[in-house]
């Protein structure tokens, strides 16, 4: 998971840091967000989190199966 402050990526350390300023319902929803990945807006500072999936889930949750295109000579 890749975290972006403002468009710079972001340590670790100093993500902890910042989020001991956060409300508690600020940090729920940022929590929600390292979950899920996407952008959100807390206290000014524009977030983008990144994350790495290598399955994809289809809109019920489930992981895709890999397509497989098979031709026939």
């Amino acid at each position: 998971m890749t975290i972006y402050l403002n468009g710079e990526v972001l340590e670790k350390d100093d993500m902890i840091e910042i989020s001991k300023e956060f409300n508690e319902q600020e940090e729920l929803h940022f929590r929600k967000m390292m979950r899920q990945g996407g952008s959100i807006k807390i206290q000014g500072n524009k977030y983008l989190i990144k994350r790495k999936e290598y399955q994809f889930r289809n809109s019920k949750g489930e992981f895709e199966k890999p397509i497989i295109n098979k031709t026939s000579d």
